[in-house]
């Protein structure tokens, strides 16, 4: 009788190393893949090595005391079984930790690899700050004014290149662009569309045509009690001087804007 009890107790304490056994190796596993992560993924990590932990001790602390139970000794049939439970909560805990490690690891990953696809900004070869407010009455389809738009030239530039509309332009050799920067403001509590060219004309070595703007964003959107940013650009020689601005309505009076950029 004794000696079936001694070997009830090596059978059962074989099995309590075995699962031992696949429990470091899992634990192991985890914490390999923890040091490829970063802090947050390792705090996750730790929680689940310690449930492991846990349940290794709950489990298998004391195999020698194996056996005393009320359960009769473990046949080799048993002990397979078990070993196989006892495996297969290793790899669930395994794959578990695998899953939520890769996602968070995924998204650190993207935010790291993030590529910046912006266009790069225009060469600026001359700029003046101009700050001309203007005022224009807003008109119904009936002729009537219902209110008005303020109208501000903000700077004026000569650039190698445009981008309106998300397109970018960009110059000939001996050729250039002067961009108009404005500010639109509807003073009004309805949304309104204009035509920011309509409004301005440009003439160069002082004299010729005054020539409106080829390159707009029109027709421009504003909205209620709003200020609207936009621009209109002139395509201009390299050799083109006094850069005169007219400004006003079509039909109303003018006033002139002087430009004296140095290139």
């Amino acid at each position: 009788m004794a000696e079936n009890q001694t070997t009830n107790i090596s059978q059962a304490a074989s099995v309590a190393l075995a699962v031992s056994f696949n429990l470091d190796k899992t634990i192991a596993l985890l914490k390999i893949k923890a040091k490829k992560l970063n802090r947050k993924s390792n705090f996750l990590l730790f929680g689940i090595v310690e449930k492991i932990k846990s349940f290794k001790k709950t489990t298998v602390a004391n195999p020698a005391n194996v056996g005393y139970s009320q359960r009769p000794a473990f046949s080799p049939d048993r002990k397979k079984k078990l070993q196989r439970i006892y495996a297969g909560i290793a790899i669930i805990f395994l794959v578990v930790a695998s899953f939520f490690l890769g996602r968070i690891s995924k998204g650190s990953s993207a935010t790291s690899t993030y590529a910046d696809t912006r266009p790069l900004g225009p060469n600026i070869q001359a700029e003046e700050n101009v700050n001309k407010n203007f005022s224009f009455p807003l008109l119904d389809s009936k002729g009537v004014k219902v209110s008005t738009i303020d109208y501000k030239i903000t700077s004026a530039d000569i650039e190698d290149s445009i981008i309106v509309n998300g397109q970018r332009a960009t110059a000939v050799k001996g050729r250039t662009f002067l961009v108009i920067n404005l500010e639109i403001t509807n003073n009004d509590t309805q949304a309104i569309q204009i035509n920011s060219k309509d409004y301005i004309r440009l003439q160069t070595n002082g004299q010729g045509d005054w020539v409106a703007a080829d390159i707009h964003n029109d027709p421009v959107t504003v909205q209620a009690i709003s200020t609207k940013i936009t621009r209109i650009g002139f395509p201009i020689n390299d050799t083109d001087k006094n850069l005169v601005l007219q400004v006003g309505e079509i039909t109303g009076t003018k006033q002139f804007v002087k430009l004296t950029l140095v290139r």
